[in-house]
């Protein structure tokens, strides 16, 4: 009914295994249960990094504040004395299946995004590391000329070397600080 597939469970342990197995999207959950309390199922599940973003619905003929306020502090999302209205138990759950949803996106945003980084990092890595051996060898030429050739040179040409000297070096420096840079990001510096 409503567009919601529901999975029962008779007591804790059967319902911690449900949970287990089949990560629900939503929980509504009792608190007196046979072998398990609601309040320990609660907290089983906050407590799992696989099952802590489960939104959890306490539904139960406890209505003394203090219970409430233990649901609370085990981890529930909310909390619904029997009897309860089943518009209101249906705008809550669609509430927090909307929150859940959209952390669901946001985890799987998140890691994309770290996939993303972990190629860019890569491929910047290898970049630099493949120009490296280029830029070597054109910076030894450079050098070469100048030890080399210089006094046939024009004061325009000394000048054009000196300037192509200066920006390998530069080039260079960069080179080496991008890779010093990953390898701090890598935490290997």
């Amino acid at each position: 009914a409503n567009g919601l597939d529901v999975l029962k469970a008779a007591n804790g342990k059967e319902a911690l295994e449900i949970v287990r197995q089949k990560k629900p999207d939503l929980i509504l959950l009792d608190i007196m249960m046979p072998e398990l309390d609601g309040y320990e199922v609660c907290k089983t599940i906050k407590s799992s990094e696989d099952t802590q973003f489960i939104p959890i619905v306490i539904v139960t003929s406890l209505t003394e504040k203090e219970d409430k306020i233990i649901g609370i502090e085990v981890g529930a999302d909310d909390f619904i004395s029997k009897p309860f209205d089943k518009d209101e138990l249906l705008a809550r759950v669609r509430s927090l299946l909307r929150i859940k949803t959209l952390h669901d996106n946001l985890e799987d945003s998140y890691e994309k995004l770290r996939e993303l980084e972990s190629m860019k990092d890569n491929l910047t890595h290898m970049i630099v590391h493949d120009m490296n051996n280029p830029l070597m060898i054109i910076s030894g030429r450079l050098q070469l000329l100048d030890m080399d050739a210089h006094e046939s040179f024009t004061e325009e040409q000394k000048e054009n070397l000196k300037i192509a000297i200066t920006a390998s070096r530069d080039l260079k420096r960069m080179t080496g600080n991008l890779l010093d840079i990953n390898m701090m990001e890598e935490g290997k510096l």
